[in-house]
């Protein structure tokens, strides 16, 4: 609960010191309590009664003696006497702690042999999606902590050294968060909208049922999704992967950083350029240029405005406006809404087209877009409410801090082209386009469709859908308006049934 698990002697004596105090401060009874209430029981499963819901989908004060002997089993070795993957081995353990009891005469000669004979049968809690959940609020909660006590968030360094040192400070502090929150009686409130979240969860589960293929119980082709409110910035809905026949705790939404693609050009090329001075009307000579990037199909228009080349995603017309704003300038705007991995490697032209060297995540991608439907005024996103310490005091309380990364007009001139990109037959979502709902949207396809997004909102809410492999690899007809635009298709079209059509900045 208190320490890491750096293997120095100084942790060691640190451990020697809080036992004997511990020990003065409690009764045995007392620390073992604790300590099954915070130990891991495999699978995520922490504390006792965790484990029971984990494995039986029961509390412990219903489970039986060989339940409870079974379950006692795990944390001596986590992963050997793991019940989902090697139930033979715990039921042995079961059988050596049921012995030992009764030959200490704890249970009578009957208890024994009616616990040892009984026939253990795993009913797995249902996997409804909460793991998205509980992994994006805890994550949020550990970083309001970290907050709370002083701890300096940063998102840019000079060296590679002084990057791998912010990382080390950050996981040691952020883990004794974890323990905190896991142990301390915390209340926790969200936004989370469960009925969206299904929704979500359902949409990306059906867009991708032609996609069979699993490793250990777990799909290959993957996706993830975040939705968020734009009037308050909230995360309301939060899809980390598909709903597998194993439990996947992977939360892809916040977890992975992978490639943007052309996703990327509204938030590091146009939208800046628009802050100095282009607008929609600028002509732009689409051709190829000795070095730069392709077009799809290496097809170029010649003198075409910024407007449709958006529309159409023209690699060569973003990169020649990156090139006259600099990557420093376009950058800028992604730093100050909270990207986490772009670094000084980055600085170079391929960043216009998403080509970053660690990426991007959805959520972030989720809260950039936010910021451009709510006209240029950035809110972090989180899915925290407010949180109340074991003694019933409420230490944190969300007030929604607004900061302004673009202007007003920059953020509306973007949106009024992307809603074309739906709207137009020759616009990259035409055919992802909602039914009665005002919405814009930028698709992204990264070299040898290896990842797809859809960016897209409307004055309501804002969805990024991705879709690809874990370990990136090419997938057939994968681009941002085929299986992501589908998903996001359907989950819009539904979360804005009964609501009033509305535009981008009106009351």
């Amino acid at each position: 609960m208190f320490l890491n698990f750096d293997k120095t002697y100084k942790r060691k004596l640190e451990e020697i010191i809080i036992a004997i105090k511990l020990d003065q401060k409690y009764t045995k009874q007392q620390i073992l309590e604790f300590y099954i209430n915070n130990i891991n029981f495999a699978n995520n499963a922490y504390g006792i009664e965790a484990a029971s819901r984990r494995y039986f989908s029961k509390s412990c004060n219903e489970l039986n003696l060989s339940e409870i002997c079974f379950l006692a089993a795990i944390p001596n070795n986590p992963t050997y006497y793991n019940p989902i993957k090697n139930i033979n081995n715990t039921l042995k353990r079961r059988d050596f702690i049921l012995s030992s009891m009764k030959k200490n005469n704890y249970i009578t000669d009957y208890e024994y042999t009616t616990a040892v004979n009984y026939k253990i049968v795993l009913n797995p809690e249902k996997y409804d999606g909460n793991v998205w959940i509980e992994s994006y609020a805890l994550n949020c909660a550990a970083r309001v902590l970290m907050k709370l006590n002083g701890f300096q968030f940063k998102n840019t360094f000079d060296t590679q050294q002084d990057m791998a040192s912010y990382d080390k400070d950050y996981s040691n502090v952020y883990n004794k968060c974890i323990n905190d929150i896991r142990t301390n009686g915390y209340k926790i409130y969200t936004s989370i909208d469960m009925d969206k979240q299904k929704l979500l969860q359902d949409s990306l589960d059906n867009g991708l049922l032609d996609f069979t293929e699993q490793n250990k119980g777990i799909y290959s082709l993957q996706g993830s999704s975040v939705s968020i409110d734009n009037k308050t910035g909230y995360v309301i809905a939060i899809v980390g992967g598909r709903t597998s026949p194993e439990k996947d705790y992977l939360n892809r939404a916040f977890q992975c950083f992978r490639q943007p693609g052309s996703s990327f050009k509204p938030l590091a090329v146009y939208t800046p350029a628009f802050e100095k001075g282009y607008d929609d009307t600028s002509i732009i000579n689409d051709h190829y240029i000795d070095g730069g990037p392709h077009n799809d199909g290496d097809v170029y228009m010649g003198d075409i405005s910024i407007r449709t080349a958006v529309q159409m995603s023209l690699n060569s017309v973003a990169y020649q406006v990156f090139n006259d704003i600099t990557p420093t300038y376009g950058l800028s705007f992604v730093r100050d809404m909270d990207f986490n991995k772009i670094v000084k490697k980055d600085y170079t032209l391929s960043a216009a087209l998403g080509g970053l060297t660690y990426g991007v995540t959805p959520i972030e991608m989720a809260s950039a877009y936010s910021t451009l439907a709510r006209g240029g005024e950035f809110i972090a996103p989180t899915c925290i409410r407010s949180i109340v310490n074991s003694q019933g005091e409420t230490i944190y309380e969300n007030n929604l801090e607004k900061r302004r990364v673009y202007t007003y007009d920059a953020s509306y001139l973007m949106s009024d082209i992307l809603k074309d990109t739906l709207e137009n037959t020759w616009g990259t979502a035409y055919n992802v386009r909602l039914d009665g709902i005002t919405s814009a949207a930028k698709t992204g396809t990264t070299s040898n469709q290896k990842d797809g997004w859809l960016c897209g909102y409307s004055a309501y809410y804002t969805t990024v859908v991705w879709v690809g492999y874990d370990i990136p690899k090419y997938v057939d007809n994968l681009y941002g308006g085929t299986y992501p635009g589908q998903i996001w298709h359907n989950y819009m079209q539904q979360v804005h049934s009964g609501l009033q059509d509305k535009d981008f900045y009106t009351p």
